[in-house]
């Protein structure tokens, strides 16, 4: 009513499933021009293929261990981990146009990808290389998993992903910040969250626990809270 632009920027649990994935964000219905996000539910004798035409990737186990991966005829064994709250995961970086197949017993996987042009090679990287720091202080300390930052990882075009762990009654993305490419701000930076909610010492979160995300834009477009 008031002309604001309209667009949904909160996806509840199972309203993106698409085939085989549990979660497939695209650049298309996340309405701008580079990243996406496919989480797979994986179980034995199941594998799952996924092309990665025009898109370079980061392969990362949230809830799996021993996870084979293939790409491009190659073969890797990722360890993975219980849950996001378990550990950090060894990853893999995919190039622009392979072709991935995934499998294992059970636990979810997800396939963060970027639109790109330039080709880099396969790279495993072992969970005790990747890079953990904490920022903040005080409510807003949290943990930050560096996978494949601009600062950890160099050897992709477009990619950018990273985890972040907070701890119960903490606040992350703090301070307020963007990173549009309007105005002053050089950065543009899509950015997808995929969150999942701790509870006591369950690997992986649980559906009982509870969160608070602001989002908004300086021109007053978006201005939501979930």
């Amino acid at each position: 009513p008031d002309g604001r632009r309209t667009m949904t920027w909160f996806h509840p649990a199972g309203t993106l499933t698409n085939g085989d994935a549990d979660v497939h964000v695209t650049p298309e219905n996340a309405g701008w021009a580079y990243s996406g996000l496919r989480v797979f539910t994986l179980s034995a004798g199941k594998p799952v293929t996924v092309s990665l035409d025009g898109e370079e990737g980061v392969i990362v186990p949230l809830s799996a261990r021993n996870v084979h991966v293939t790409i491009d005829g190659a073969e890797f064994t990722l360890e993975g981990r219980d849950g996001v709250f378990d550990s950090v995961s060894d990853w893999i970086y995919a190039p622009v146009g392979s072709s991935v197949t995934l499998a294992a017993d059970s636990g979810e996987v997800a396939i963060c990808t970027a639109r790109a042009t330039e080709v880099f090679p396969v790279a495993h990287i072992p969970a005790a290389d990747v890079s953990v720091e904490v920022r903040g202080s005080g409510q807003a300390t949290r943990q930050v998993t560096n996978i494949a930052t601009p600062g950890s990882f160099t050897a992709a075009h477009k990619i950018n992903v990273c985890e972040v762990i907070t701890p119960g009654g903490n606040w992350s993305s703090w301070p307020p910040h963007r990173h549009d490419g309007i105005g002053d701000c050089a950065t543009n930076n899509e950015e997808i969250y995929y969150f999942r909610i701790g509870h006591t010492d369950k690997p992986h979160g649980d559906p009982i626990g509870t969160g608070l995300f602001h989002v908004y834009t300086v021109d007053g477009s978006v201005d939501e809270t979930v």
